[in-house]
């Protein structure tokens, strides 16, 4: 069996990894098993928030998918005629035909032009307010130094210098079977497996 990326499971019949169908999971032992809510039937409004309300909660949490700017909406213009196969677009454009389905891409690309900018304006005040202070910007590279290290140590399990050390002890000890010996015409130990 071979490992696959998330979001996909490895398929025993076909030997190759797999989408996860939305509703279903991966359980025990690979295998792919349905959702519990799909199984019981608990879902009220029957659109899998199972709580009545048609938005995904009594709060309002629903998620909004039309484009922020024209730029935006215009990418996404590209990008649908990329997947109807009106043109052929490559770059940014056709990974993002590849990755995103078909209905999203039309929810982006047919907001309306009207009251929306040019381009989304990024608010970068804080940024700059963050950066001519000196405590912030020291509690920052802390930070950093500490991520820094907790990377180091997930990549290789310790610390980075910890892991060169006993490395170089590891080229310097006997290996099985090995016998040093003092040379006097090369003046320096050499051993019998070299």
């Amino acid at each position: 069996m071979a490992k696959c990326k998330s979001g996909y499971y490895w398929c025993y019949t076909d030997n190759k990894c797999k989408k996860i169908p939305l509703g279903w999971h991966v359980g025990r032992g690979g295998v792919i098993e349905k959702d519990e809510e799909e199984k019981n039937g608990n879902n009220k409004n029957g659109n899998g928030t199972g709580n009545g309300e048609p938005n995904g909660g009594s709060d309002g949490g629903s998620v909004s998918e039309e484009s922020v700017s024209k730029a935006q909406q215009k990418f996404f213009g590209m990008v649908r005629a990329v997947q109807k196969g009106e043109s052929n677009i490559g770059g940014d454009v056709g990974k993002a035909a590849a990755s995103m389905k078909k209905k999203d891409v039309k929810d982006f690309a047919s907001t309306k032009h009207k009251g929306l900018p040019e381009r989304k304006k990024v608010d970068e005040g804080l940024r700059s307010s963050i950066l001519s202070d000196p405590k912030a910007m020291k509690s920052i590279k802390d930070n950093e130094k500490v991520n820094y290290s907790q990377t180091m140590r997930m990549k290789h399990g310790k610390n980075w210098k910890e892991f060169v050390s006993q490395s170089k002890d590891a080229k310097e000890r006997l290996r099985p079977g090995e016998v040093k010996k003092w040379d006097k015409e090369k003046k320096k130990w050499v051993s019998n497996k070299d």
